[in-house]
């Protein structure tokens, strides 16, 4: 709920109701707002929301450090998902982990990309799941667990003579086996 000391329904059907407006602290003439400059026009333009329009302040939602966090999300939610994709054709990586830390990074920094992910065909029905109920398909466990066993094998027998790279990468594959056992099926 936003504390702006009004009406949450003058507030609600304004046009201003689809910008982001946080409570950033009350003044002695009432509360601050901070949201875009467009809603602050709006805002300033509606007097039906307050007798004084001064109680409003303008402060950026849109900082840098903000920003530079959105793109870092954004980025790594597109290199999860890269790595996803390669993971199906490659066994030694693993798909559904990267796929939901690209939906989670993504419902950070990008609610249309995370739309986007929502309804693909292919990774949509996991990602809703796993939002919804927190749940992996008991046959998504099932490869899971064959294809790292399968991959880890491999590592093993085609480099002998560097076995600790096939044990840390067991190593890798037991816990996230352990940690996917360990959710509900769906």
């Amino acid at each position: 709920m936003i504390l702006i000391g009004f009406s949450p329904i003058l507030l609600l059907k304004s046009p201003i109701a689809h910008r982001r407006i946080t409570w950033i602290g009350k003044t002695k003439g009432g509360c601050r707002i901070r949201c875009c400059p467009t809603a602050a026009n709006i805002l300033y333009n509606q007097e039906s929301l307050s007798d004084s329009p001064r109680i409003f302040s303008y402060a950026p939602t849109h900082t840098v450090s903000a920003m530079l966090i959105r793109y870092f999300f954004w980025t790594c939610g597109a290199l999860s998902l890269a790595l996803g994709i390669i993971g199906i054709f490659l066994p030694i990586l693993p798909t559904t982990p990267f796929v939901l830390l690209a939906a989670a990074c993504w419902a950070k920094a990008s609610p249309r990309f995370h739309r986007w992910l929502h309804r693909h065909p292919r990774f949509g029905p996991m990602v809703q799941n796993w939002e919804r109920n927190r749940a992996v398909p008991r046959r998504a466990k099932y490869f899971a667990f064959s294809m790292m066993t399968v991959s880890c094998l491999f590592l093993f027998w085609r480099f002998p003579e560097k076995w600790w790279i096939g044990a840390v990468s067991a190593g890798f594959c037991f816990c996230v086996a352990v940690w996917m056992w360990r959710l509900p099926d769906s």
